[in-house]
């Protein structure tokens, strides 16, 4: 870290070390990490023959999808907005966001309003 640093406010020479001791600060400089250094990903020979990868960044897609399979987002329901919900009330919170609510609107009306002349007077 501290060759870096000195790089990055002195000019010298970058530091071409590579840290990836999962006990030490991660250190892997731009240009010196390629998959074949990371090597395979973190899963059982049986599980990566029967993936059908080409390349590694394709196999290592494969791993992490299995791991971490992507969530069905139809299935996902509908939260209800929290600041409404009344187990948080605050009352001063609440009184705010009902003054703020109230100047939005407000604004969007005027703003409503003023797009509609100026488009009239574009017409004209």
């Amino acid at each position: 870290m501290r060759t870096i640093l000195n790089h990055l406010a002195f000019g010298t020479d970058r530091s071409k070390a590579v840290s990836v001791e999962h006990n030490k600060p991660l250190f892997v400089p731009a240009g010196l990490d390629s998959l074949s250094l990371i090597g395979s990903p973190p899963a059982t020979e049986i599980d990566l023959g029967k993936i059908n990868a080409r390349n590694p960044i394709d196999l290592w897609k494969k791993v992490y999808e299995r791991l971490f399979p992507s969530e069905n987002t139809s299935e996902l329901k509908y939260v209800e907005d929290p600041a409404k919900n009344s187990q948080y009330a605050e009352p001063e919170v609440d009184a705010m966001r009902t003054q703020k609510d109230q100047e939005l609107e407000q604004y969007k009306r005027n703003a409503s309003k003023s797009w509609k002349v100026m488009q009239f007077d574009i017409r004209r």
